[in-house]
């Protein structure tokens, strides 16, 4: 436990009627603070519980992101490192009576995508006389991305054929204890958002047998920036509830599509959201975790895109008003156990709400209900009075349940109908953390 604080046993009336307030916010609320294409292993340990009561844990540098509130738990200073690879195993199975194009199935979507994330947390040194409950942190890992490839034959390739994009965020953050058993704290996050998309510019082939060339989208990107607020509560020392608000990001995309010798421009959100954790010690070596929240994905629907097609004069392509997406909500559950001084055991369950309909899902985010299953380890490989090294593994099965495609028809300049259903749709993603403290 070398670097964190422990709270007293007891807490004020006005501690506990807050803390009651927050729990009774979070049990109402019942939504995911990611889901659609967010990234919840942002490499660190708590990748090992799936992320369950990750916003009230506060015990090492990754809460700089997870909840900057609570870097009041931790002294002197705390660093973490980590990279995550996730295996994506994924088919799309046409059913041919309900699509109108003869491609075939797109092939294997999946690959192998490695992605990572670097943190700290500080107590300000006394040389800069700041005050003792204050506290400085940084984050900056890849919070959005994703890559599918189909087959450039498939039935859907005048819609897609291939696509690729990330989100890279910064965020430094503060945080103050304003009592023993409250504090606040703010992030200011930069987000750094890269589009690569491919599709085919037309259904014909050309006489020579090939199909036309394809559209590359390649370069699109943007800046954007946003804020998170966290609050944590410390009742008692043996539980912490944590509120944790994420502010939207408002990303206007440009870029060039080739073939059409165009401009290509993208305006959409990625949504605001809440999340509430909870994590209560059974005794010295277990501890419980749990938490709730919820992702305006809804705002997704606004999501306009437009390019030109120069050549042959076929004029303004565009794609608006598309999508149908619903916000979603999020349930988790997990634990933790010291097997000895050193070495201590994670597990946890999540469940993340499907944020489109059937009757509406495209194929270039194939978003769907998630369910998680992880399993972590962690080994204090050095300590002493003041300092620590641990080194962290976990894995995490992540599973796409019901991905059906409806009967939905492609916009754009040559619509397709695609019927059938991703199947199998599942990851296998491998983390490995490294944090010291001192």
């Amino acid at each position: 436990m070398t670097g964190s604080r422990r709270r007293p046993a007891s807490a004020s009336a006005p501690a506990c009627l807050l803390a009651g307030l927050v729990s009774v916010l979070g049990a109402s609320l019942a939504r995911a603070q990611c889901g659609g294409f967010c990234i919840y292993e942002v490499a660190t340990p708590q990748m090992g519980e799936s992320y369950a009561g990750a916003g009230a844990t506060a015990d090492d540098a990754a809460t700089a992101y997870l909840n900057p509130a609570g870097m009041t738990r931790l002294d002197g200073v705390h660093y973490l490192a980590g990279v995550v690879t996730s295996q994506v195993i994924s088919r799309f199975d046409l059913r041919r009576p309900g699509t109108t194009d003869q491609g075939n199935d797109g092939g294997t979507l999946g690959g192998v995508f490695p992605f990572g994330g670097v943190y700290l947390t500080a107590q300000p040194a006394a040389a800069f006389r700041a005050p003792e409950h204050l506290r400085v942190g940084l984050a900056f890992n890849n919070i959005y991305g994703g890559d599918l490839s189909y087959d450039t034959a498939w039935a859907g390739r005048t819609y897609i054929t291939r696509t690729r994009f990330f989100g890279l965020n910064v965020e430094p953050s503060l945080a103050y204890e304003l009592t023993p058993w409250l504090s606040l704290g703010a992030g200011a996050n930069v987000l750094y958002y890269r589009l690569n998309y491919d599709f085919r510019s037309s259904v014909r082939r050309l006489p020579s047998g090939p199909y036309v060339p394809t559209v590359k989208i390649h370069g699109a990107d943007d800046w954007s920036a946003s804020f998170t607020l966290g609050l944590l509560l410390t009742p008692g020392d043996t539980t912490r509830i944590g509120f944790v608000y994420r502010h939207r990001f408002d990303v206007a995309l440009r870029g060039f599509a080739t073939v059409f010798d165009s401009p290509f421009e993208s305006d959409f959100e990625l949504p605001k959201g809440v999340n509430v954790s909870v994590a209560h010690d059974l005794g010295p070596r277990w501890t419980v975790l749990a938490d709730v929240g919820w992702s305006d994905w809804s705002s997704f629907s606004d999501q306009t895109t437009t390019y030109e097609r120069i050549t042959n004069n076929v004029g303004q392509i565009r794609l608006a008003g598309f999508r149908d997406w619903h916000d979603t909500w999020r349930m988790a559950v997990g634990v933790r156990h010291w097997f000895t001084p050193r070495v201590r055991g994670r597990g946890g369950l999540s469940f993340d709400s499907s944020p489109i309909p059937a009757a509406n899902r495209l194929p270039d985010i194939p978003a769907g209900t998630t369910w998680r299953g992880s399993l972590g380890l962690d080994w204090r490989a050095w300590a002493t009075a003041n300092a620590a090294v641990t080194v962290g593994l976990a894995y995490t099965l992540l599973w796409i349940g019901g991905a059906e495609v409806d009967r939905v028809t492609t916009p754009g300049a040559f619509p397709v109908t695609l019927d059938g259903r991703y199947r199998p749709d599942f990851s296998n993603l491998f983390g490995l953390t490294l944090a010291a403290s001192f």
